[in-house]
């Protein structure tokens, strides 16, 4: 008997020696492990075997207490772990391969994650957090980035071919590169400090929509499956380059005020739609957009329009609203007067050649033409420090019906229809819009 009782106290003298165990210094974790029957020993007394946390998969600490997760690395086979707003203010679970989901959200007192060697990682939700460094250098397996309103400034996540999805509207982030993220599909910027973004030769990103953001530069090129762009609030862009783009369909604004620069659409061969709402810009060519029928332009600033794409009597809609443009190409200026009415500057004029009408001079806007519609004569009125020198009559096609230096003009003869009045002075030229009966 005496041999037995030594045998079993041999035993467990062993076992004792040899069994090891994790550190757990926090009360408030351990308790956790001992209530879901991780800690099979059940006693609060800093720490656990290490072959009790070895098979946990799950593990879910939210709305705990709990401040400190010292010894989360030897929880080798984890592959979920949940601390919503938690405690926690350091974090580190460098190593774990087999992590596939952390969620942090709402933990607003994490300052530091350390997810080096995290190569499963797939979903990261860092949300409302106070991050402000974070290296995803070695999650080569994330899918999904959530960091609503986080106050991480920087994130590189350069090479990652598995990322779909960034969340990170009303964060503090001003810098991203998605470099080589082949797979990302899905951005979200709104209301961030971002000024510039490169998207280029990215093949999954179908749309981008910016909401009260503060973007000057947007780069898109090369993004050959790219369709729809889509700004609200947004008033700093001046460079938006879409080189490439050839499923583009258009471009939607509200609210906004764009100062572009330019906007290259030569190459978008399947542009179907193109909406702009307070935009300022030099010049807008869509004459090479052969599928365009929808044109929208609302208080918007254009030095000049080009819609001659052989395809204007297929438009569905037209409308330009308090725009500063004097003349629009098109296809036939006698069908698109006709029939595209919806414009609130009646004295826009449609020409088959505006470079013609214009001729590069300096367009002044104070002179008057009375009666219109006319039927014999016409009447130019001058400001008192202006000098006629001639005025030019042609129809909607360019062809020059008449010239004379009289302001008063006999237009009898002439049959009834749309015309243009080219009246020079030596302050410019006005390029006005005549309705003969």
């Amino acid at each position: 008997m005496k041999k037995i009782y030594t045998l079993l106290l041999s035993i467990i003298c062993m076992y004792q020696v040899h069994a090891q165990y994790t550190a757990i210094p926090d009360p408030a974790f351990e308790q956790i492990l001992i209530n879901n029957s991780t800690d099979s020993e059940g006693t609060l007394d800093g720490q656990v075997l290490t072959s009790d946390l070895t098979m946990v998969n799950s593990l879910n600490i939210s709305n705990s207490n709990i401040s400190d997760l010292t010894g989360i690395q030897d929880f080798i086979a984890l592959t979920s772990l949940e601390a919503r707003n938690a405690s926690i203010i350091n974090l580190d679970v460098s190593g774990l391969v087999n992590l596939r989901e952390l969620i942090l959200a709402f933990t607003y007192t994490l300052e530091t994650l350390n997810v080096n060697g995290c190569t499963g990682l797939v979903n990261l939700d860092i949300k409302i957090t106070g991050l402000n460094i974070l290296d995803l250098s070695t999650c080569t397996s994330l899918e999904t980035i959530d960091m609503y309103k986080s106050t991480l400034r920087h994130l590189d996540v350069h090479g990652v071919t598995s990322l779909t999805y960034i969340r990170a509207n009303e964060s503090y982030l001003s810098t991203l590169n998605v470099t080589g993220c082949t797979s990302l599909s899905s951005i979200n910027i709104s209301e961030t400090g971002m000024r510039s973004l490169d998207l280029s030769n990215n093949p999954s990103i179908v749309n981008f929509g910016c909401f009260d953001c503060f973007l000057e530069d947007l780069n898109l090129s090369n993004c050959i499956n790219f369709e729809t762009l889509d700004f609200w609030r947004v008033r700093d862009i001046t460079n938006i380059n879409l080189t490439n783009c050839n499923n583009f369909t258009g471009i939607t604004t509200y609210e906004s005020s764009l100062h572009l620069q330019s906007l290259d659409l030569t190459g978008v061969v399947d542009l179907e739609t193109f909406h702009l709402d307070e935009v300022t810009i030099s010049e807008l060519d869509l004459s090479n957009n052969l599928n365009l029928h929808e044109v929208t332009l609302g208080f918007c600033t254009i030095g000049s329009l080009n819609l001659k794409n052989g395809n204007n009597t297929n438009f569905t809609n037209f409308g330009v609203h308090n725009s500063n443009l004097s003349c629009i190409t098109v296809d036939n200026a006698d069908y698109s007067t006709l029939n595209w009415t919806s414009i609130s500057n009646s004295s826009v004029l449609f020409s088959n050649d505006c470079q013609t009408l214009s001729n590069n001079e300096n367009q002044i806007n104070n002179i008057s033409i009375y009666p219109n519609p006319v039927v014999n004569n016409l009447n130019i009125g001058l400001q008192s420090h202006q000098i006629l020198e001639n005025v030019i009559i042609v129809d909607l096609q360019g062809k020059q019906m008449l010239t004379t230096t009289e302001t008063a003009i006999d237009l009898s003869h002439l049959s009834s229809g749309y015309y243009f009045a080219l009246i020079n002075t030596n302050q410019g030229r006005s390029i006005k819009k005549i309705l003969k009966k």
